[in-house]
């Protein structure tokens, strides 16, 4: 851990030797309020004591086709040696040095042999890339999978895979207030009244787009610094270890691998001091079956840490007459937006008063074992995972090319007025809220689709997004007149896609 203070360094303790700056783990405690040239000062120790003991520090970011009079390249500039891009040979010598690659691909519908030939290199070098200005169509000839962003990350995962992290997703937040009061009657029992509802209104949200340069700089260093998670690694190499369709199963012009994050982490619910961690990534995986069937096929399935509600451990208020913030319905939606592709299969199923749900899916593939003669001619590829889901339901009400499914808290789902307990003679009360409305719930869901056709090489159009809301529910009053109020926040995110079938052959 280094420690350090405005006025001196108080304590320097290593507690991490691996090689590159992204996996070391460093803590900065600043005593008074941080200010720019001190942030310069500190970080500069800190790089020249890191090479002082011998330890490779990646501190260059490379540019290519980006204007070093960029403002967001003139702040990458304060936390980087910036350098030009040169030729691929440069750039692998120096991967050990190298915190990243940034590549401005705008309006490029061909993709140019140096964008692609650098790009490429940086994935085989371990060294994230950033694609700035990025148009879904370029983007996708790329990686497989585009968007239309002004920032994301791309990480290389194994060589075959890559983890893209968008910065601009698309954010909204509504809030939605509504009460009811009960007033004693004469036979001592309640008149309740029905719900006043204050119409749904719009909250505000921190959007990428409005942040200055400098802000931008700083998330994209954070980022970088904290680069493929320990929960990532371990959760990839579980599902490649378990499954046969992990990179390498099939040759490499049959299957490509991206992983799309999707999440919100420290992110206050309503402007309160509860923050949620919402971690979700869409892992898709495009294959080519040479026979057995001959097709294609997209499968896309939701992985991650899930949803938590709070982030430290608890939630806001949790006593008799007060709960909040809890969680009362996650919602996932995938979205294919084309007619030549059709749906294999949707899972999970409908879950009712159940304390664990399956997620599985299953098909085959052939290979031409004439052309890749090191590899057998059939695999089956599937996949089965249990998690827990007890206090919630699942409905599966994806239809048509849509995967949606919602995981619905059971005491809440028919009205959130029952997690109201009303007794006679006495002030009503807010129930216990079951442990995972508090707590991390994993939600995980798979669609597969397939295409019977080898030559089908068009770019889909994909809506991948989540939903997650919130209550806070308590009653004011006493046991003659009392008040039960409902407060829901939603967070909505959500992204569109395009995934080039062009990728996979055979």
């Amino acid at each position: 851990m280094l420690i350090i203070s405005n006025n001196n360094i108080s304590k320097i303790n290593i507690i991490n030797t691996t090689s590159y700056i992204s996996y070391v783990e460093i803590m900065l405690t600043v005593v008074h309020e941080e200010i720019e040239p001190i942030y310069q000062k500190k970080r500069l120790f800190f790089i020249e004591y890191m090479e002082m003991i011998g330890m490779c520090i990646r501190n260059t970011v490379q540019i290519l086709g980006v204007s070093e009079e960029d403002k967001l390249v003139t702040e990458l500039g304060n936390l980087y040696s910036i350098e030009t891009y040169l030729e691929v040979r440069t750039l692998k010598e120096r991967s050990t040095e190298i915190a990243f690659l940034l590549m401005d691909i705008q309006n490029k519908d061909e993709i140019a042999p140096t964008l692609r030939d650098a790009f490429m290199a940086s994935m085989e070098s371990d060294i994230p890339v950033i694609l700035y200005n990025a148009k879904k169509e370029s983007m996708a000839k790329l990686c497989a999978l585009g968007i239309d962003t002004e920032c994301c990350i791309v990480f290389p995962y194994m060589n075959e895979a890559k983890i893209i992290d968008i910065l601009d997703s698309r954010l909204e937040a509504r809030t939605k207030e509504s009460s009811r009061t009960a007033s004693q009657k004469s036979d001592g029992s309640m008149n309740i009244s029905p719900p006043t509802e204050i119409s749904e209104r719009p909250s505000s949200v921190e959007l990428f787009s409005e942040f200055s340069s400098q802000e931008k700089a700083r998330i994209i260093e954070a980022k970088i610094e904290t680069g493929i998670t320990k929960d990532e690694y371990e959760l990839l190499a579980k599902r490649n270890a378990s499954y046969g369709d992990s990179p390498g199963v099939l040759p490499a012009h049959q299957r490509k691998t991206v992983y799309a994050r999707l999440n919100r982490n420290d992110y206050p619910i309503h402007g309160s001091a509860q923050k949620l961690s919402n971690n979700l990534t869409f892992e898709l995986v495009l294959i080519a079956s040479y026979s057995d069937p001959r097709c294609k096929y997209l499968r896309i399935t939701t992985l991650g840490a899930g949803f938590n509600p709070s982030q430290y451990g608890n939630i806001l208020c949790d006593n008799t007459y007060e709960r909040g913030w809890f969680a009362g319905n996650y919602a996932i939606h995938i979205q294919a937006k084309s007619d030549q592709i059709f749906v294999k299969g949707s899972s999970p199923k409908n879950c009712n008063n159940v304390t664990q749900y399956t997620t599985d899916s299953s098909f085959s593939v052939g290979v031409d074992i004439s052309r890749d003669p090191g590899f057998s001619s059939q695999y089956t590829i599937s996949e089965s995972e249990t998690h827990n889901i007890s206090d919630f339901d699942i409905i599966n009400k994806s239809a048509g090319n849509v995967g949606d499914w919602d995981f619905q808290l059971g005491m809440t789902k028919d009205n959130i007025w029952n997690v109201f307990l009303e007794q006679f003679m006495r002030k009503a009360q807010v129930k216990q809220i079951p442990v995972l409305a508090k707590e991390n719930l994993q939600t995980e869901c798979v669609i597969t689709w397939y295409k019977d056709d080898m030559d089908f090489r068009q770019a889909v159009e994909l809506d991948l997004g989540w939903r997650a809301d919130y209550y806070y529910c308590n009653v004011t009053g006493d046991w003659t007149e009392y008040q039960m109020h409902c407060t829901q926040w939603y967070l909505h995110v959500w992204t569109t896609y395009l995934v080039d079938f062009g990728q996979v052959s055979a």
